[in-house]
């Protein structure tokens, strides 16, 4: 890389570090906001969405097993899952 492309490009990476500086820049300053405002909501979201998922995983595990237990035992499937149907 020759001396004036790499002054290019430094004074590139220079203005691009000026404009996301939010320090200097309302734009930059605006988009550090919506980063926050929409970055911890959403990272709460998933962490609870996977927690759900992973109780119904359980709750699935346990049913199938039950379901399985009753079927090798010669019994019907909705006796072992505790729910009555009449």
């Amino acid at each position: 890389m020759s001396l004036g492309r790499r002054n290019v490009a430094m004074s590139v990476i220079a203005r691009l570090r000026e404009a996301i500086d939010p320090r200097r820049s309302i734009g930059a300053r605006l988009l550090f906001g919506f980063f926050l405002a929409f970055l911890i909501p959403g990272a709460v979201f998933v962490l609870l969405l996977s927690r759900k998922l992973s109780g119904l995983q359980q709750q699935s595990l346990d049913r199938l097993a039950g379901v399985r237990l009753a079927q090798a035992s010669g019994g019907s499937p909705t006796a072992s899952s505790g729910s009555s149907r009449s």
